[in-house]
């Protein structure tokens, strides 16, 4: 996913599982320096990162070529997925704070559960093509 949205990949590692362990753990390096010279761009970089972190769960519920959300979904609060959700709260915080700051608080909450949703909808296709 980071090759794909243009973030300089480094080292990728795959760890197997062991013994009657499924869970099948993973590292890879990415530099997000990435220039950064209007709101625009801001977003596309938070949108981007977003994406990025949401691969690594989307990619470990995938199964036969098919995505298994509701599987993604529990591994975003599982050891696999914990770290990447806070960091994706965040952005998506700072994307609110950004598109939505001149609406009411509950009214940018519900536009930013939208983009949110496709954001994850992307990654999702992404992944599973």
């Amino acid at each position: 996913m980071g090759y794909h949205l243009k973030f300089e990949m480094g080292d990728v590692s795959i760890e197997p599982p062991l013994g009657n362990l499924v869970f099948i753990g993973g590292t890879s390096e990415l530099d997000t320096s990435r220039p950064i010279t209007s709101m625009l761009e801001l977003e596309k970089w938070c949108e981007d990162r977003v994406k990025v972190l949401y691969a690594g769960v989307i990619a470990q519920a995938l199964k036969g070529g098919v995505v298994d959300n509701q599987a993604a979904i529990c591994l975003t609060t599982e050891v696999s997925g914990h770290m990447d959700h806070k960091m994706v709260s965040q952005l998506m915080n700072l994307l609110r704070n950004v598109r939505y700051s001149d609406r009411p608080r509950a009214d940018a909450e519900i536009s930013m559960q939208a983009d949110e949703l496709e954001l994850w909808s992307e990654t999702s296709d992404l992944v599973a093509s």
